[in-house]
């Protein structure tokens, strides 16, 4: 198997490549941090970012979007739960044995301020 692979039987020689990798980027990187002016490390050593000014969405991605977001189908989440648990038994396996019981609500039900039908707030 290694042999397909290519590799040594060693691995300290495969590892000994990977860290020299590794550390040559590390170095790299180190070294366009001290000259970027938009990349800053604070005492606690963590690296802060300078916000990137939005680019404007081209006409062709909004319309794109629209064109993909038109042959999605509408579905419910409770839907697409079901649908994938058909393609992993497991999955509908785990909710059958648990004592837990999973209740759907549709968003709309969960608005601020709606009531059910003997005038109690839906939201508890």
């Amino acid at each position: 198997m290694l042999t397909t692979l290519s590799l040594s039987e060693d691995p300290d020689v495969l590892l000994a490549g990977h860290a020299r990798t590794l550390d040559g980027a590390y170095r790299e990187v180190g070294g366009r941090l001290i000259v970027n002016d938009d990349v800053r490390i604070d005492d606690d050593r963590k690296i802060h970012l300078t916000g990137l000014k939005a680019l404007e969405e081209p006409p062709s991605l909004a319309d794109l979007r629209t064109r993909s977001t038109a042959m999605l189908p509408r579905v419910d989440l409770p839907e697409v739960i079901l649908e994938v648990m058909t393609w992993v038994p497991e999955l509908a396996a785990s909710f059958t044995d648990s004592p837990l019981t999973v209740v759907f609500i549709p968003f709309r039900e969960l608005t601020p301020g709606t009531t059910d039908d003997a005038g109690r707030s839906r939201i508890a």
